[in-house]
């Protein structure tokens, strides 16, 4: 699970095995990096993550200051002595002249939040309703933050996260070269087909139907075979990480007696699959001349998605034991 998700946002995972928050591994890959030399549009990575409708700016512009479970480790370890009273506080004391404070509690919190004069408790349908409605957010190091990012929100944050490296610098094409490394190659994502889609992209909604695909394995190869593996990854087929997703999911279902359940997701499986592999065919079978985009950041992207879906589909190992320990199986027992 990652800090961007469904159904608001397409959903990510970390890849991380350092930790999420402090010893992050974010900014060393970036580091790394060659420089980023592309024009990179806010925009269009908005448009390209998000799932839901996006609710309209609120005039009004509060402080937001988004509260998370009070046993959170991530809280309670990497905090920076802040937990959600002391962010309260410092909301207060810093931000208290600029405008409106509001208050937005965990949904997963055992607590109520108590008014005071001095705030209102926020009663967002959803996080991205939240966040429209402030001019700014205050958290610890809540996933919150990042989608404020994303959404281009300023944003706070009073502890150690791994997107936090995206707000040290002031410079705008720097901080967006940033969170598209962060959202792309940090972020494992099983939509990698997505950048694909994007690389095919000529124009703003160009190059988006099938047909635009045909002859892409002569003229882009490597493109073409990640955007196979990835087909193969949504369709649930070996030896892709979608294959071991599905297998658990359904393994899971039958353990639990569900077995009308298993039965309408492998119906669903190969219906999908026709959808699936019809781009395979087209990009193989199918003469024609793409035009593609071909941009470093973007070939590095797809490039990491198709490796993680290969690997982790032949070496399951560390995604078994995520969805083991995090009870992602136990949900149907």
């Amino acid at each position: 699970m990652g800090p961007l998700r469904a159904p608001l946002y397409r959903p990510t995972a970390y890849l991380d095995f350092s930790g999420v928050n402090a010893n992050t591994e974010a900014e060393p890959r970036y580091s790394r990096l060659p420089p980023v030399d592309a024009a990179i549009c806010a925009d269009r990575l908005r448009r390209f993550f998000l799932s839901g409708v996006l609710p309209p700016k609120d005039p009004i512009g509060r402080i937001g200051l988004a509260l998370q479970v009070e046993d959170d480790s991530n809280l309670v370890a990497f905090g920076n002595g802040f937990d959600n009273q002391a962010a309260a506080v410092y909301v207060r004391l810093t931000h208290g002249d600029e405008g409106p404070i509001a208050i937005r509690a965990h949904p997963g919190s055992l607590f109520k939040i108590r008014g005071a004069s001095w705030f209102e408790t926020d009663e967002s349908y959803d996080s991205m309703e939240f966040i429209q409605r402030c001019k700014r957010i205050v958290n610890v190091n809540s996933s919150l933050g990042l989608e404020a990012v994303l959404l281009g929100t300023p944003v706070t944050v009073l502890g150690e996260c791994s997107y936090k490296f995206i707000l040290d610098v002031a410079d705008e094409k720097e901080r967006l070269a940033r969170l598209a490394f962060y959202l792309f190659a940090y972020l494992f994502s099983n939509l990698g087909a997505w950048g694909v889609v994007l690389a095919v992209e000529r124009t703003e909604g160009g190059g988006l139907q099938i047909v635009d695909y045909a002859g892409l394995s002569r003229r882009r190869p490597g493109l073409a075979l990640a955007m196979g593996l990835f087909m193969l990854s949504l369709t649930g087929l070996p030896p892709t990480v979608g294959f071991v997703g599905k297998f658990f999911i359904f393994r899971a279902a039958l353990d639990a007696g569900q077995i009308g359940l298993a039965v309408v997701g492998v119906l669903t499986s190969v219906v999908s699959a026709y959808y699936y592999l019809r781009v395979v065919v087209v990009m193989y079978m199918r003469s024609g001349e793409p035009e593609t985009r071909s941009e470093g950041w973007l070939n590095a992207t797809i490039g990491v998605a198709a490796l993680a879906t290969f690997v982790f589909g032949i070496l399951p190992g560390p995604v078994l034991a995520l969805a083991e320990n995090s009870g992602i199986l136990g949900v149907l027992r």
